[in-house]
C-alpha cells in the first residue's frame, strides 16, 4: 500500500533437519542471512561436503550427540556441514587480513554450519586463502583429522560454549595453513567420491550414509563456474 512502510527480510537457503534420523529428514529451507560482526567475514559458500561425521550426528548414532544436542531430538533445527570453500562477499570494519572477493575455505567453528549459502567466520578463526592449485570445489573437502572435525560438528549443531571446543576450533588456524602448504607443495591432494547440487543434498546424505564412499560427496552450492 503507498505510504506503508515495508520490511525487507534478506534470508538464504540452508539445509536444516529438525529431528534425528535418515536423509529424509533433511530438508532444504529459507532462513536468516548471517551478517558479519567487526570481527567477521561473510562468505558466499560455493561448495561443501556431507561427511561421514554429519551422517553420524543426523542419526544421533552415539549418545554424547543427544547430550550436546538434545535427548529426543535437537533443541534447535540443525544447520550440517564441518567444511566449506567460497568467496568472501562482505567484511567486518576491523577485518585487516581478508578481503572483498578474497576465495577461501575453512571449518566452521560454534554455533554454525556450512550447509548453507552464506556463513560468517571469524578472520582469526579456522578460514585460509585457498591453495592456488586446487579449486574452490576440491578445496571444500581436505583432508582433517577426525577429533577436529567431530568437535566442529558437536559445537556448529549444538552451539557449545566450551573451553575444550573453543580451543579445537582455534587451533585449526594453524592446521589450515600447514594442509594448504601441503597441497600447494603437490604432496596432498582431494579425492571426489560424487558431485551433487545443493538441492540434491538428501542423496548425498544417503550416499554418505552408506560408508562405503570412496573419496567426499561434494555439494556445490551455487552454480558458479568453479575458481
Amino acid at each position: 500500500m503507498p505510504g506503508r512502510l515495508t520490511r525487507i527480510v534478506k534470508s538464504m537457503k540452508a539445509s536444516i533437519y529438525r529431528r534425528y534420523g535418515p536423509p529424509d529428514v533433511v530438508q532444504l529451507e529459507d532462513v536468516a542471512k548471517p551478517a558479519p560482526k567487526d570481527n567477521e567475514i561473510l562468505v558466499r559458500v560455493h561448495a561443501t561436503t556431507v561427511c561421514a561425521t554429519d551422517s553420524r550426528v543426523r542419526k544421533a548414532e552415539y549418545f554424547i550427540f543427544r547430550l550436546f544436542i538434545g535427548l529426543s531430538k535437537p533443541r534447535k533445527p540443525v544447520i550440517a556441514g564441518v567444511e566449506f570453500s567460497g568467496r568472501v562477499v562482505q567484511v567486518g570494519r576491523d577485518v585487516s587480513r581478508l578481503k572483498v572477493g578474497d576465495l577461501v575455505f575453512g571449518w566452521p567453528g560454534s554455533g554454525k554450519g556450512a550447509h548453507a549459502e552464506y556463513i560468517c567466520m571469524p578472520e582469526s578463526g579456522a578460514v585460509e586463502l585457498k591453495p592456488a592449485n586446487m579449486s574452490l570445489v576440491l578445496i571444500a573437502g581436505p583432508f582433517l583429522p577426525n577429533p577436529g572435525r567431530l568437535w566442529a560438528a558437536i559445537t556448529g549443531a549444538a552451539k557449545i560454549v566450551s573451553p575444550f571446543a573453543a580451543a579445537t576450533v582455534r587451533n585449526l588456524g594453524p592446521h589450515l595453513t600447514f594442509l594448504k602448504e601441503l597441497i600447494e607443495s603437490g604432496k596432498l591432494r582431494t579425492v571426489i567420491g560424487r558431485r551433487y547440487a545443493f538441492a540434491e543434498i538428501v542423496e548425498a546424505h544417503a550416499y554418505a550414509d552408506t560408508g562405503h564412499k570412496v573419496g567426499s560427496a561434494f555439494v556445490l552450492v551455487d552454480d558458479v563456474t568453479d575458481p
